[in-house]
């Protein structure tokens, strides 16, 4: 029981908005919750999950989660959740930060086009005592500025409370592995695509924009898998499955097999 294998995720299931018609979150929940009970991961992290949606995805049984939305009250209010096996794990600690000059509260800088936030647990196992840190992010999609300093902060933050810890940090980085904000991240943490025992499983790009016929090199690879050198990549993959040639997000969901 001392090296047990986890099942890790990260998926941006798309905020839900009239504007999708056809793929709005009505039409594409069920899909999501059929991938997400048929995958079984022991963990993962969610990005761009309005309140109804979080209210939706919460039901699944045997998880807890934890997560709050970043603008409270809003109706563009979002979340970056991470849901954990409550048979398995046991939280420790846990919380929600702004991606900002003012973490504790509600806010937004460096000219980022809303607030950004990072949700992090630290989780033991029951099994076998085992800690380790999962941390769930979306970086801003407008201000370059604003990744680059999220990068800074979120690193300068692991550095600083779990050095000695296994952790992973997942989530849509909204970065491609030649911006500057990947490679402050890649300069501390290990891209798990790159590490795995096996070659990465699947296109590495992730950002589909609901094209079913979107070629792979075409796909933007912006949602990303990082851990430091506590954590052992077994193989990685990106999950492409489609329903009545209709994908249940914007994104592909990214997904690694972990020991600590």
């Amino acid at each position: 029981m001392n090296n047990l294998n986890y099942n890790i995720a990260s998926f941006n299931i798309r905020y839900d908005t009239p504007l999708d018609k056809g793929h709005s979150w009505v039409n594409r929940k069920d899909n999501v919750l059929k991938m997400l009970t048929y995958y079984s991961w022991e963990v993962f992290g969610l990005q761009e999950v309005r309140d109804h949606q979080l209210s939706d995805i919460k039901a699944l049984e045997g998880y807890n989660y934890e997560g709050v939305g970043r603008e409270e009250g809003s109706s563009s209010n979002e979340a970056c959740p991470v849901f954990y096996k409550k048979d398995i794990f046991h939280k420790e600690a846990g919380g929600t930060f702004w991606l900002s000059l003012t973490p504790e509260v509600p806010s937004k800088s460096w000219n980022s086009d809303c607030p950004r936030i990072c949700t992090w647990v630290k989780l033991k196992d029951k099994r076998n005592n085992r800690v380790f840190v999962f941390i769930n992010t979306h970086f801003d999609h407008r201000s370059e500025e604003a990744r680059i300093e999220s990068s800074k902060m979120i690193i300068k933050w692991i550095e600083k409370d779990f050095s000695g810890v296994p952790v992973i940090l997942v989530g849509d980085f909204n970065s491609n592995p030649e911006e500057e904000c990947y490679k402050e991240i890649s300069s501390k943490l290990l891209d798990a695509f790159k590490i795995g025992k096996v070659p990465h499983y699947g296109p590495i790009g992730t950002f589909n924009n609901f094209e079913y016929e979107i070629p792979w090199k075409s796909l933007k690879e912006i949602d990303h898998i990082f851990v430091n050198n506590h954590v052992i990549v077994n193989k990685t993959a990106s999950i492409v499955d489609s329903f009545d040639r209709t994908f249940p997000s914007d994104h592909f969901p990214i997904m690694a097999s972990i020991e600590l």
